[in-house]
């Protein structure tokens, strides 16, 4: 996980005013008996011992001119640590036309406890407690000019206001927020420890 800004972060573009869009960097294995493949579309092989890495971020598009897109970019370390698979830089774009990407952490430190985190904000404590959930928010626009004046340009994205740059690609598009929360595997794991046996 990386934030949008800071010493220890990554600086992502975005066509939101002074807030920069963050990446989100995930690793994992095909513990399954099925072959997987990775957001590039490489093969995974099943019960591989190499760690599949995949970056997601935001990156000027490649078909329009000033446009971004979510893009996502794979590659392989094995179990010593070593790169076998090398990332490609510009990756492959996952959702086109997206004006901003932002990533919260969901970290838990008891069973009813649970705390979003911006990614700059995880990064600078000492202690990190185990992450559990991601929430993800995305503006996205339309592929094509309304014909009547611009759509709105202040949007809610997990809780934050954002509001489009005075230049960014044209404000004559139609644009929405959405957000998803992902639970990862580790937050079952964290649900038992405050569970106690009676007898």
């Amino acid at each position: 996980f990386t934030a949008s800004t800071g010493s220890t972060g990554w600086t992502g573009p975005s066509n939101i005013k002074d807030i920069g869009s963050d990446q989100l960097t995930i690793q994992y294995k095909n513990i399954t008996p099925n072959t997987l493949y990775d957001c590039k579309g490489g093969r995974i092989s099943a019960n591989s011992n190499e760690w599949v890495v995949e970056r997601y971020f935001v990156r000027l598009s490649s078909n329009i001119a000033g446009e971004f897109a979510l893009a996502c970019d794979a590659g392989r370390v094995d179990a010593n640590g070593l790169v076998t698979s090398t990332f490609s830089g510009n990756g492959e774009i996952m959702v086109p036309a997206v004006d901003q990407f932002k990533v919260l952490l969901g970290t838990q430190t008891g069973v009813n406890e649970l705390t979003y985190l911006p990614p700059k904000t995880y990064l600078e404590l000492t202690d990190k407690p185990s992450i559990t959930t991601v929430k993800i928010g995305i503006i996205v626009r339309s592929n094509t000019p309304l014909i009547v004046d611009g759509d709105k340009d202040t949007f809610t994205i997990l809780g934050k206001p954002q509001t489009l740059k005075a230049n960014s690609t044209g404000k004559k598009y139609y644009r929405r927020s959405y957000e998803s929360t992902v639970l990862l595997r580790n937050a079952r794991i964290m649900a038992l420890t405050g569970v106690s046996v009676s007898k």
